[in-house]
């Protein structure tokens, strides 16, 4: 009898033993699959700058782990702010937040959760290299401005206000300080043939590449204008506007389905690729009747030719 639970006894202590061996195993193989490998990223994502109003994005190059940006004039480089992005988990030094003088480059140190580092470095400038660029070349003229015309049996001769657009796209930032645009003569009454002879004023707006407005101005054109370029004063707005980046610049003549006034938007229909000729045009047209604006990027619609314009500012 002693024997036999002598026996038993030694039989549970085995699957007993085996129990916890077996145990300790899946606790191994769960120790090792909760162990995570620490991450390597030590990028800068995003450098923003603010100074004064202004707040841009600076071109970070991974390459050649270098932030750069040139700012807008008159920027005082011992007082800027910034915003700084850089990867999960990672640490960042010295401070952004602590530097603000930046006459000299400054370098950052980037270190990674598993302690890989990266340096960058971080040089501003200011704008003050002059930029100019004109394209004038044309073979043909489209509408704009008001219509006084009437045509029962077309509907598109019917009061309106037509505008013009075209895309800009430049090589490098620019701060712009002015912005023209070229008509083909005077403001007239189409039906008639008579010139305007009044003062008339004309409104741009710049707009982002989602069409929204990024900032706008307006001009007057006197009476005794006879066709040629107009310019807007851009100065004020204090932009800068990214390389590589389309903006779509918009005009249109302010009540014009009122004034029913017209002349033409001078443009080339060829189409050229170059430095300056890099994006489509753009037209818009609204009507009173259908409560429709030119200040609504759903007036608008591309268009095949290029349309005649200057740009001046800083680089």
């Amino acid at each position: 009898m002693n024997k036999k639970i002598t026996l038993v006894g030694k039989l549970i202590l085995f699957v007993l033993l085996i129990t916890t061996i077996s145990c300790s195993s899946d606790d191994d193989e769960i120790r090792e699959e909760i162990v995570e490998e620490l991450s390597g990223e030590n990028s800068i994502i995003s450098f923003e700058i603010a100074a004064g109003v202004l707040k841009v994005n600076a071109d970070i190059n991974e390459a050649g782990n270098s932030i750069n940006q040139r700012l807008l004039p008159d920027t005082d480089l011992t007082s800027l702010d910034t915003k700084v992005v850089i990867s999960e988990n990672a640490s960042i030094s010295p401070n952004p937040e602590t530097i603000n003088d930046y006459t000299k480059p400054v370098t950052f140190t980037v270190t990674a959760e598993n302690g890989n580092t990266k340096e960058y470095i971080v040089t501003f400038g200011i704008m003050d290299e002059n930029y100019a660029a004109q394209c004038d070349v044309n073979d043909a003229s489209k509408w704009f401005g008001g219509d006084d015309r009437e045509s029962p049996d077309n509907p598109l001769i019917e009061p309106r206000n037509v505008g013009t657009g075209q895309t800009i796209r430049l090589v490098k930032d620019l701060y712009p300080t002015s912005f023209g645009v070229y008509f083909r003569g005077g403001f007239r009454f189409s039906s008639i043939g008579r010139l305007y002879k009044e003062d008339v004023e004309l409104k741009l707006n710049i707009r982002n590449a989602d069409g929204s407005i990024l900032a706008s101005t307006t001009t007057l054109v006197e009476g005794s204008f006879e066709g040629g370029w107009v310019d807007f004063d851009l100065s004020s707005l204090n932009l800068l506007l990214k390389n590589n980046t389309d903006y779509y610049f918009t005009w249109y003549l302010i009540d014009g389905e009122s004034l029913a006034v017209t002349t033409g938007s001078t443009g080339n229909t060829e189409q050229i690729i170059d430095g300056i000729h890099n994006g489509p045009g753009y037209s818009g047209q609204s009507r009173k009747k259908d409560g429709t604006s030119l200040e609504d990027w759903d007036t608008w619609f591309e268009h095949s030719w290029y349309f005649n314009f200057r740009i001046e500012g800083k680089q």
